[in-house]
């Protein structure tokens, strides 16, 4: 696949776009908050070949923890505590 730039023009007779090569990716939805937030998330990283076999899901905002509180949440899990 070739590209070029989304300001450059198209010149015919020159060799100005760049090729591309294909790589392995996933698909990922990012956002960002302003401020602190702690949020409840199912996640589950197997997958089905090049996909992920099952989306994260949004639970719930949890404004009753701290991230002092998550951080002790996620050791126990790793711990396998």
């Amino acid at each position: 696949m070739v590209a070029k730039r989304v300001d450059q023009p198209y010149r015919a007779g020159l060799r100005a776009w760049q090729k591309v090569k294909p790589r392995v990716t996933a698909e990922a939805l990012v956002g960002g908050v302003t401020g602190p937030i702690n949020a409840e998330v199912s996640a589950d990283l197997a997958m089905d070949g090049p996909r992920w076999r099952h989306p994260v899901r949004f639970v719930r905002v949890r404004g009753d923890l701290t991230a002092a509180d998550l951080t002790g949440e996620m050791r126990a899990v790793d711990d396998g505590s």
